[in-house]
């Protein structure tokens, strides 16, 4: 028998199965309550923990810039000391350095004034006298400053003005006593100096002329004139090494004066 189903097909019966609004609608509903929960997961678990975290690290970041400050100012205190140190140490060396200096001008001054001889010896000028009107002393420049491993070494340069009288009893000899003047100062103690302290340049390289005088008072003959030189002075020190550069120390900022009169 054939049977022939005349309703419309929106009216016919369906087979069993699931309807997909039906389905659409349970999937939608499990979508959003995976949501829900991801929401509370973070809001109540993963925020909290993080905030946690935060907090901690946020006190030890605290903490530990309060050590690095103090390190650095650990630091700091430390390079004013050395700063300090270097002050002292430069003072304590251009004070022996000037006081030796013009101890050794002074022995000049009081000692034999000579020629150089053909021979090779010197042939000493009786009755001749140097004297210092005025002598000045003071920082002129400043070398170089380097370092060799731990050694640092600092150069300052001296500018010496010396006003000197030259006396002598023999009125042709003028001559004689420049040319003696300046090959004792050659000679001394005062001009060689120590290690690598020395002048720079020979005496009579700012040899101007000069006018002798017979002075008939005194039977004896007088050149005065003023002479400048330069000396250089090296210290060298053995210090921790440091970022910055130490400059050389001004020695009181007024220059040394010293006077010898008869």
């Amino acid at each position: 028998m054939i049977i022939i189903n005349l309703l419309p097909p929106e009216l016919r019966r369906r087979g069993a199965g699931i309807s997909p609004a039906f389905a659409s609608i349970v999937g939608g509903g499990a979508l959003n309550v995976l949501l829900l929960l991801f929401f509370l997961w973070l809001q109540f678990v993963q925020i909290p923990n993080a905030e946690t975290k935060l907090a901690e690290t946020t006190s030890d970041l605290e903490a530990k810039t309060a050590l690095a400050q103090q390190v650095l100012d650990r630091k700091q205190l430390i390079a004013q000391y050395e700063d300090r140190r270097d002050v002292v140490v430069n003072l304590l060396a251009s004070k022996m350095f000037m006081a030796r200096n013009l101890d050794d001008f002074a022995n000049m001054l009081s000692g034999k004034w000579v020629l150089s001889s053909p021979n090779g010896g010197v042939i000493e000028l009786p009755n001749v006298e140097v004297r210092a009107l005025e002598f000045a002393v003071s920082e002129s420049a400043t070398g170089s400053a380097g370092a060799r491993g731990a050694a640092k070494v600092d150069e300052v340069v001296y500018a010496y003005k010396w006003r000197y009288q030259i006396i002598g009893p023999d009125q042709k000899r003028g001559g004689d006593y420049v040319k003696a003047f300046f090959f004792t100062t050659e000679q001394s103690a005062f001009w060689q100096g120590r290690n690598k302290d020395g002048f720079l340049g020979q005496p009579e390289d700012n040899y101007s002329g000069d006018r002798p005088e017979w002075q008939n008072t005194i039977q004896r003959l007088v050149i005065e004139n003023t002479i400048e030189w330069k000396r250089r002075k090296t210290v060298e020190k053995t210090l921790k090494p440091k970022p910055k550069k130490t400059a050389a120390i001004d020695d009181g900022g007024a220059p040394i004066v010293a006077s010898r009169g008869n």
